[in-house]
């Protein structure tokens, strides 16, 4: 089975259908669908062929192209809410914490050694060290 779309974008690729059948009197292809909501065809396409096996939408089929018409709407409100995460959200957060709590462990173990604090800057004992080489009134090679 394909991979249902999110509610609201069920909802819209359902209402460019109505619309573009409305406007052109012939059922849409993912082409028209994509132009008139600006998504990629191919996005398009994944959301038709969801709606189509879930229902929602009934494809005409010809050699040429894949038209579609509205089926049985009602089914939309059985979809997913959009602030529902979906599995790869939920891991990419889960790999998140993970990785925040190894920080903080590698910090707390590596975090007291000796050199571990803020680093000094190596030109502050160069400007010490050649500070009156700088200000000093250069000598003039002609003077004996």
């Amino acid at each position: 089975m394909a991979e249902l779309p999110s509610r609201t974008h069920a909802h819209l690729v359902v209402a460019a259908v109505r619309v573009l059948d409305h406007t052109e009197n012939h059922p849409p292809t993912d082409a028209e669908i994509a132009a008139l909501l600006r998504w990629h065809e191919d996005k398009i396409r994944v959301v038709t062929h969801g709606l189509e096996e879930f229902g929602a939408l009934e494809a005409i089929k010809s050699p040429f192209e894949v038209r579609y018409r509205v089926g049985d709407h009602t089914r939309l409100d059985e979809l997913r809410d959009d602030d529902v995460d979906d599995s790869i959200s939920r891991e990419m957060k889960e790999w998140e914490q993970r990785s925040k709590s190894d920080q903080e462990n590698l910090e707390r173990m590596f975090g007291s050694m000796p050199g571990s604090g803020p680093k000094e800057d190596p030109t502050e004992d160069l400007e010490k060290d050649f500070g009156d080489f700088a200000r000093r009134k250069p000598k003039n090679p002609f003077e004996g």
